[in-house]
Formats: structure tokens, sequence, C-alpha cells
């Protein structure tokens, strides 16, 4: 026992020797510390399990993690330089390791003792340890009195306890190695990278580079790649990884920093396993601006073979096609991509300034048609256009795009909404999303627009389904909680409406839309005071303090009814009653005054308002199917009933 104890120990040594000497490269990890201890890396493993409770990888971790308190503690450097010296690739990256380790950030350490820290970690681990032990004991303790009649039955409980023990204990506590999902399916979010760069303007090379392998990632089948709009909740987080990843829903999460110095690049990655917080691979890259994409595509491929994902002949080539040779163009293009997600009407009228530049500079640049065809398709929907022919400069980008090149998946989405909410071309655009969605099913967008048609076209069960595929892709989204509880008020499910819409109001309290949906969700459940109130709190942040106390007013006195009419009143008195015909047509329909609320649909449909097109499938509307105008407004947009 002394022998083997003694082996164990001069084991322990030898491994920290060698960390002592690597613990500062980065890409020094468990396969090379297994090659240098002469050991297998599975054997290695079940070595360190053994001895230490710990897998290799935490076990290196834990090295380069006392290694930087014993710098902090000596003022040797700052945080983030200490974070490179001891081998992490990314000062955010090793900020949370740290906390999660000792408790509390790098700037504290300074102020803590290492027998406090120490003394936390044992602490811990009894309890833990304790705690299995209670269970295995509790158990025994059952088995024993009903061995008194079957022998057997205890001799037997005792081992598969112990065994069963064991490997609880020991997949709760150690457990750090990476694993998959059911089946060949696996999720990855790629969180912001961080701009290293001394001019803080060169976020947006950060960004598209992110982008940019977001966008190979995406296209490789079995793999599910998370929305960059979720991800980028995560830009300035002080969130674990853990928790990063149990909120995108994402098995592996993937963080890096970006530093450009004119036209020389270096890129740091790290891939890492979410549940466990465990390493999985790390690389740096130092290139020529003239080598990115070949980098990108080698940064993909890497993170494909490291999940085990099998990359086809056609996906491999996609992945490793040069969009561009003009690398000014594709610069500008990364500018107006930056913009583009910004969503406000300065930032997108920008995106198009950029990417007019980068085609002036390669006619064959289809990326940058796509982006042109976005930007103008969002201005036009927002109602900011840059001119009357805006919704026209929209289809003829994304054309121009496809004729290019018809694999990217962008400009059938945008194709598919042109059609969708102004030409009224219901089959022409579901033909566009499905392409869209076969193109790239991780395009949360695609799915998003698609379940917006099938709404309309009352295909309640497909738009469901779509609009829950995109959440699943992009669940930071408060455009797709909103749809998305806007389709569980029409479907009558209320009690879920307001978890989106609330969900929605969490994200964006900003916006008035969910605070609709959440009064129109109490209001049908009966329960009216609470669904004024909700109203009530949305006007005073907006700030309208006068409708928000008349309103109120209006309700005590007259009840619901009395509420709507007070806000027909204030839209006529005000001028918005003619900027809004088919709310106001939703109103009248809700105080049954049906001779006024037709009246105003066929305003809204002389205007062409955007919201005309989901009268199908509006509650509002539900008594009005039967009227002759009402079918004949259906029958001019394709919507009759079947």
């Amino acid at each position: 026992m002394n022998s083997e104890c003694s082996m164990d120990q001069v084991l322990i040594e030898k491994l920290t020797n060698i960390l002592e000497v690597n613990f500062d490269k980065e890409n020094f990890g468990v396969k090379k510390l297994a090659k240098k201890a002469g050991l297998s890396r599975s054997k290695l493993h079940r070595k360190l399990h053994s001895i230490k409770g710990k897998s290799t990888s935490k076990f290196i971790r834990e090295y380069r993690l006392e290694k930087a308190l014993s710098m902090l503690q000596n003022n040797v450097a700052t945080a983030s330089e200490i974070s490179y010296r001891v081998g992490f690739s990314s000062p955010q990256y090793f900020s949370k390791c740290f906390q999660d380790y000792y408790g509390y950030t790098p700037g504290e350490a300074k102020y803590r003792t290492h027998s406090l820290i120490e003394d936390n970690k044992e602490t811990k681990k009894k309890e833990l340890i304790g705690g299995f032990q209670k269970r295995i004991e509790t158990i025994k303790n059952r088995i024993n009195l009903f061995s008194k009649r079957m022998i057997w039955v205890n001799t037997l409980g005792v081992v598969l306890i112990s065994v069963f023990s064991y490997y609880l204990y020991s997949n709760y506590y150690f457990s750090s190695e990476t694993h998959s999902t059911d089946g060949n399916e696996r999720s990855i979010a790629i969180i912001p990278f961080n701009n290293l760069s001394d001019n803080i303007e060169n976020q947006y090379f950060a960004d598209g580079m992110m982008d940019d392998i977001l966008h190979h990632l995406s296209g490789i089948k079995g793999l599910v790649v998370k929305s960059r709009q979720s991800s980028e909740r995560y830009r300035e987080s002080d969130k674990s990884i853990i928790k990063i990843g149990k909120e995108l829903g994402a098995d592996y999460l993937l963080v890096g920093s970006v530093q450009k110095q004119e036209d020389r690049i270096r890129i740091i990655v790290q891939l890492i396993e979410a549940k466990q917080d465990s390493h999985v691979w790390a690389k740096n890259y130092d290139f020529e601006l003239k080598q990115v994409f070949a980098v990108q595509s080698e940064i993909s491929e890497q993170i494909a073979h490291q999940l085990n994902m099998v990359i086809s002949s056609l996906e491999s080539g996609q992945i490793k096609n040069t969009p561009t040779e003009n690398l000014e163009a594709y610069n500008l293009y990364l500018k107006g991509r930056f913009f583009w997600h910004r969503r406000t009407e300065v930032d997108m009228k920008k995106s198009i300034i950029y990417f007019e530049k980068a085609v002036e500079l390669d006619s064959t640049y289809a990326l940058a048609y796509a982006g042109l065809a976005d930007s103008y398709f969002i201005i036009t929907w927002y109602g900011w256009p840059v001119n009357k022919y805006s919704f026209n400069k929209a289809k003829e980008y994304a054309l121009k795009a496809l004729s290019i090149d018809n694999t990217i998946p962008a400009p059938h989405a945008t194709l598919g909404g042109i059609a969708t909410w102004y030409e009224w071309n219901w089959k022409d655009a579901e033909k566009e999303f499905k392409k869209a969605i076969t193109l790239n099913p991780n395009y949360a967008t695609a799915h998003q627009y698609y379940a917006e048609l099938l709404d309309i076209l009352g295909r309640n069960k497909e738009a469901r389904e779509q609009i829950d595929l995109a959440i699943k892709l992009n669940p930071n989204s408060f455009m797709m909680h909103s749809i998305s509880a806007m389709l569980y008020t029409k479907a009558g499910l209320y009690d879920k409406a307001l978890i989106d819409a609330n969900r929605a109001k969490e994200i964006d309290k900003n916006q008035g839309w969910p605070y609709w949906i959440i009064f129109e969700s109490y209001r049908n459940l009966g329960r009216n005071d609470e669904a004024i109130t909700e109203m009530e709190e949305w006007w005073n942040l907006e700030p309208n303090l006068e409708m928000a106390k008349a309103s109120r007013v209006a309700y005590d006195k007259s009840g619901i009814n009395g509420f709507y009419k007070y806000i027909i009143d204030y839209d006529l008195e005000k001028g918005y009653a003619h900027k809004q015909a088919y709310v106001m047509a939703q109103k009248y329909a809700f105080i049954e005054e049906n001779e006024k609320a037709l009246e105003w649909i066929e305003r809204a449909m002389i205007n062409k308002e955007l919201g005309i097109i989901q009268i199908k499938n509006d509650p509002y509307f539900k008594d009005l199917h039967n009227e002759p105008r009402f079918k004949a407004i259906l029958k001019q947009m394709g919507l009759e009933e079947k």
C-alpha cells in the first residue's frame, strides 16, 4: 500500500514538473501532457481520477489557476496579462474559471489569503463527499433490514450500490470529459470575440470574423448553431460558462479574441464544453489579411473535427469558398454587417453605404448584394425607406446576389419576406422560405419569416413548429418570443402567451408589442384589472402619462369596453387613426361596431398596410368571416376560405 502511494506521489510530482515548464503555453493540453508523461490519454485520466479525483483537463486548469493566484498576490502583472502568462487564450474565460474555482474575481486575489482558499475548497469537497457517504449509508441500512430474509440480495445489493455510488460520485464531482448530445446532434454558440486591437473601431472586424465562422458552421448537417443575436447578450457578461451554455441551450461555446494591426491579424479561439466548463481545443492563428478566408475555414473545420462531425464534400466546399478576391471589398462588407446588426434607422442606412462601396470594388460579391437586399428590406418594413423605390431595391439586390451564388440562404428569405408582406404571393413566399431553410437549417430568421407566413395562411400547427425552431436557434430574440406569444393568443393558450410575452419584455422593455399581448392575454383570462395595469406600465414608460391616467378612469367607469372606446377616441383626436387603420378596425370589432370595423379594414386594404395580411387568422375578426365585404377582401388577397 505504501509502495502504491509512493508511486502515485512520483507520478504527481512528474506531472507537476512537466506543467511547471509548459503551463504558459495555451495549446499545452491533455494530449501533450500525456505524451510527456509517457502515458496514453485514457490511462492518465484514470490515474488522476484515482489519485486526485479529477480529470486531466481539470488538473491542468487548476494548476494554471494556482500559478495565476500566486502572480496576482505578488502583483506580478495585471489580471489580463497574467491570464496569457498562465496559458489562457482569453482574459474573459480566465476570469470565469478563476471565479468558479476560488469564489471571487482575479481583482480580489491580493486581498485574500491562500489558507482561506484551501479551507473553502476542502470544505466544499468534504461536504460533497459527506453527502454521498450519507446516501450510501442510508441505502445500505435499508438493504440490511431486508437482508434478514434474503442474504444473497444483501450481498449483491451492497456490491451494486458501491459500484453505482462510485460512478455517481465520480461523474457528479469529477467528470469534465467532453460528451455529445443525443444521436449525432450537437449545439454550439459563438460568444462575441473580444477586440484586442489598439483601435476600438476594429470591433467590426472581430464581429465579422465571428459571423463568418458562425456562417461556416451553420452549413454543417447535424450541428445546431445558435444565432449571433442571442450570443450578443453575453458580450460583456460576467456569467459563468456553465450558465451561458444553459441559457443558450448550447453544448459547446466558442470564445475568442481578435487583434488587427494594419494587415496583420492574430486570432485566439477556444472551444469549451459548456455543461462541465471543460477545455476541448484551443489555438492561436497569426496571419496576414490575405489569408483570412483560409484561416476561417480551418477554424471551422477544426471545430467540426473536435465535435466529431462528419463534413460532406459539398459542405467542405462551401466552407472553403472564397467570397471575394478583393480584401478591401471584404473589409467594407464587414463594416456594413456591423452597422446592419444594430438595427437602428441611422445604422441601417450606414450599412447600405458600406455595402454599396463593397460592390463598387467587386461587382461579383454576392454577399454584399445580399447585405443590400437585407438592409433595404428591413428599412422598408420598419418604415424608414431611403426612397420610394426601397422595396424594389431589396428585391433587385436579392435576385442579383442569387444570380451570382444561389446557395446563399439570406436572399431567399428576403425574397420570401417581400412576397409575403408586399406582393401577397403566398406560394412563392413559401417556396423561398423552404429554400432558405434547406440551404441553412440553422437560419433562425428564415424559420421566423416562415412562421409568420403560416400564421397568415391559418396553418397554426405548422406556424408553431417553425417559431419553436426559430427560438431554439435564437433564444434571446425579442421578435421571436413576441411572435410566439402572439401565436399562443390565437390558439387560446393565454398562460403560455404570458410566459413568452414576459420573456420578450425582459429582453427589451422599451418595445410596446409584448405589453399589448400581455394585456390581451389577461383580458381573455378575465383578469381585466391586471390587463389595464399592464397598459398603464407601458404608457408610463413610453411616457404617456395622460393616456395612462385617462384610460384607467375610462375603465373604472365603463369597464373594458370603456377602455377600448377611450383609445379609439384618443387615436382619432390625435390623428393617429389614419396611420393605423388596421388597428382601428380591431378596436371597433372588439366593441362590436362591425360596420365601422369593416370600414377601417377597407381603408387598411386601400393603404396596403402591412398588418392587413394577418386578417384571416386574427381573433378580433372572428365574427366577421360571414360578412360579404370581409369575404371579398379575403378573396382579393388570395386568402379566401377553402
